[in-house]
């Protein structure tokens, strides 16, 4: 178990971090998503931690049928929807979980537009955030890493842990996973967003806070 006690921990401390920083983390099921954001929380002092799957539920009632029923479904999932629609241009699993980022996007922006406004402390974490899907210039408090487990098997089992006891995927749905993880981990790559290895949260927490403070350090100068 790892504690943290807010921004002087062992973790955090003499990096003279920043409580109003915007942490977006990216990656598919599994890969720690909640856990890390909860912990950062606590690490850096932010004050607020949602995700995208929350801010999906939260604004279907106020969209046309065909966008609420596309947000209805998990990320990996989206693809199927979109044939539905009769949208069967190829794409893979990617395809579904971009068009689900793209009528995102605009609420996801609104909470980064007013962290920065208030120096508010924020984790924004979810499947749909990519260097090309959120507008990560839009302010230099806004960090943006990508969480991965490179053991496939450790992915799925955490995927389908206790956290997620309602969560019921079959084997079509699990190849989906992975596909979607792959698919993350190269965009990020191609697009210089830091990929963070998630083997121990000890370890993960460190990384980022490392980078965090690295990117602070250099706009300060």
């Amino acid at each position: 178990m790892v504690q943290f006690i807010g921004p002087g921990n062992n973790q955090t401390r003499g990096m003279n971090l920043s409580n109003s920083t915007i942490v977006l983390i990216g990656g598919a099921p599994g890969t720690g998503k909640t856990t890390v954001g909860n912990l950062l929380v606590k690490a850096l002092g932010l004050s607020h931690h949602i995700s995208t799957g929350f801010i999906r539920a939260s604004i279907q009632h106020l969209l046309p049928p065909d966008k609420a029923d596309l947000l209805k479904v998990h990320a990996f999932d989206a693809v199927d929807r979109l044939e539905l629609n009769g949208n069967s241009e190829n794409g893979g699993v990617l395809k579904g979980v971009l068009a689900q980022a793209e009528i995102l996007g605009e609420s996801i922006e609104s909470c980064i537009a007013r962290a920065t406004r208030e120096g508010i402390g924020l984790v924004i974490e979810g499947s749909h955030l990519m260097a090309d899907t959120v507008n990560i210039k839009s302010s230099d408090q806004v960090f943006l890493c990508v969480l991965d487990v490179p053991v496939r098997e450790l992915l799925i089992e955490r995927a389908l842990s206790e956290n997620h006891s309602k969560r019921q995927l079959s084997e079509i749905q699990l190849d989906r996973l992975l596909e979607l993880q792959e698919e993350l981990v190269n965009r990020a790559h191609e697009s210089g967003v830091p990929v963070i290895i998630n083997n121990t949260l000890e370890e993960t927490i460190r990384n980022i806070t490392g980078l965090i403070a690295k990117k602070e350090t250099a706009i300060s100068l």
